[in-house]
């Protein structure tokens, strides 16, 4: 978890649990899903499959290096449109397949729709449109080593709802 974004991180207490994670996150059975708050008005909802690599001669990712590129998916799904200070944004959620580093902040800017307040992905204008990144870890779900389906979930903070009209904050809170 970025350590800008808030919400939910799971930690291994053992190294048998660590291991177990690890392979459970690489098989893809791990479920995860985000809430975020981005620029403009997005599609319904969509799938980003696109390589994420490292910009030469920085520390940002990007879609366009091959530099020890991999591949990373992320599907969304808008959950509204709305307008806030003469600004349109879109509520979405965000479940990514993969977890690449910054993964989802990296593919909403290649599509146009970075993550308000993200300083690093967003630009200057979009970096002042909130006081930080409205990107929220809201769930994860998977099966314990015992076969136990675990399902945790974090609401987002309350800087977070209340950047949101009220008719998308109930529809998060419960």
């Amino acid at each position: 978890l970025d350590k800008e974004t808030s919400g939910i991180m799971m930690i291994a207490l053992n190294q048998n649990t660590f291991l177990y994670l690890k392979k459970s996150f690489s098989e893809h059975k791990i479920k995860k899903t985000y809430k975020a708050i981005v620029a403009g008005k997005i599609k319904d909802n969509g799938t980003i499959d696109m390589p994420i690599g490292i910009k030469k001669g920085t520390i940002k990712r990007t879609v366009f290096s091959n530099k020890m590129a991999k591949s990373a998916i992320t599907k969304f799904v808008n959950e509204g449109t709305f307008k806030k200070n003469g600004e349109i944004f879109s509520f979405i959620s965000i479940y990514p397949l993969t977890g690449r580093t910054h993964q989802i902040r990296v593919h909403l800017n290649y599509i146009h729709h970075p993550v308000i307040g993200d300083p690093f992905y967003g630009g200057k204008k979009n970096k002042e449109s909130a006081h930080r990144l409205m990107l929220h870890a809201y769930s994860i779900e998977f099966k314990s080593q015992n076969g136990e389906l675990i399902y945790c979930k974090s609401n987002p903070p309350t800087d977070f709802l209340h950047f949101l009209p009220k008719r998308f904050r109930t529809n998060i809170i419960n």
